[in-house]
Order: C-alpha cells, then sequence, then structure tokens
C-alpha cells in the first residue's frame, strides 16, 4: 500500500511525522504547517528535491517540510 508521509523539522519542536493515505491529504497538512509556523512570508521557499515529492523552508535558519511516498508492508 502507498502511503505519503510528512516531516516536519522545527529547531522549537520535537520533529512532527504524518501518515497519509493521500498525497493530496499530506500536501495539505504540510502547507498548512508552514502556514501555521513560518514568521516572515519572505522566508518561505518552496524547492524541489530530488526523492521527495514536496519541500519548502519557511526560516532563515532552515526549519522545513517535506513529503515523501513509501510502502505500508505487512
Amino acid at each position: 500500500m502507498q502511503i505519503y508521509i510528512a516531516y516536519c523539522n522545527d529547531r522549537h519542536i520535537d520533529p512532527v511525522i504524518r501518515v497519509f493515505k493521500s498525497f493530496k491529504s499530506a500536501l495539505e497538512f504540510a502547507k498548512e504547517f508552514v502556514k501555521e509556523n513560518a514568521r516572515f512570508p519572505e522566508d518561505v521557499k518552496e524547492e524541489r528535491v530530488a526523492g521527495w515529492l514536496y519541500y519548502c523552508q519557511y526560516s532563515c535558519e532552515g526549519d522545513s517540510v517535506h513529503v515523501e511516498a513509501g510502502e505500508l508492508l505487512p
């Protein structure tokens, strides 16, 4: 079964990891996390990173979120 994992790395909190059945749900969660945690809109930078479906850095100190695909094993 295909799953999508959102990894949220913020230096002020423990990492937040959420698993979703759809890419759309994972992407919505990731973008909402950025919206809630970015202090300055000019720090939000979406980039392409090989192996990840979505990546966004939202602070000048490297806080970021990314989504990647995975496989749920029995």
